[in-house]
């Protein structure tokens, strides 16, 4: 049975703001109205562990879970907002529960029937997605899980796309040739799985490096993986 693996952020699902907005709700919530947004988000730019591609997060957590070793960037962007000491680290702490507010995630218009096409024609379907541990919680929330065979989460697998170590755990030493990746990020996503063999569509984003099997949707993904 051909597999699918579809990567989750702003392919599957999104959340409005992700990081920069997570953590400007949260200043918000705290009274801090005045703050350089532009500098908070050039602090997510770097630092977040999907900036360290092709290296295990053992070779450079220096032993810190993943939220603490992710909150070290966070409390950089909260000094980007002028904020320092005991406060640093308090509103630095609030940034977890923030960004995974459930309500705040949603699904696009297109996913639920992409999925229930997928299965309706026999592909098998697998989500391997950069994030944090929490992923399953969700996928879950969001009603979705009943489609996946696996969950998988670079928090939870040590490794970051489009590292070959964390496609290796969804293809289980299968052929390439049974898979096909779906996603948004050209580099982690696209060139990942087309490096080790795998079949890729690009969605939603703006195509940039003008990739050949692109769609700004899910529902045209078809004319690329459907065999005939």
């Amino acid at each position: 049975m051909k597999q699918i693996i579809w990567d989750f952020d702003n392919t599957l699902a999104y959340r409005n703001g992700m990081w920069t907005q997570s953590l400007c709700n949260v200043l918000e919530n705290n009274g801090y109205t005045s703050y350089a947004y532009d500098a908070i988000k050039d602090c997510f730019r770097s630092g977040l562990p999907w900036h360290f591609p092709y290296k295990a997060h053992s070779e450079y957590f220096n032993g810190l879970e993943w939220w603490d070793f992710t909150n070290i960037t966070v409390s950089r962007a909260v000094s980007a907002a002028g904020i320092e000491g005991e406060e640093n680290r308090r509103l630095t702490l609030q940034f977890r529960e923030e960004y995974l507010k459930k309500s705040d995630w949603h699904l696009f218009e297109d996913t639920i029937e992409t999925l229930e096409k997928a299965m309706m024609l026999g592909y098998g379907n697998i989500i391997l997605s950069n994030h944090t541990p929490e992923l399953i919680d969700i996928v879950r929330y969001l009603g979705i899980e009943g489609y996946f065979s696996d969950v998988i989460s670079s928090a939870i697998a040590g490794y970051e796309k489009p590292d070959p170590r964390i496609f290796g755990l969804a293809m289980r030493d299968r052929h390439p040739d049974e898979f096909v990746m779906i996603g948004d990020n050209y580099s982690a996503d696209i060139r990942g799985a087309l490096d080790l063999g795998i079949d890729a569509v690009l969605v939603r984003s703006s195509n940039e490096n003008y990739y050949d099997k692109y769609s700004e949707n899910l529902t045209e993904i078809w004319k690329y993986i459907i065999q005939v």
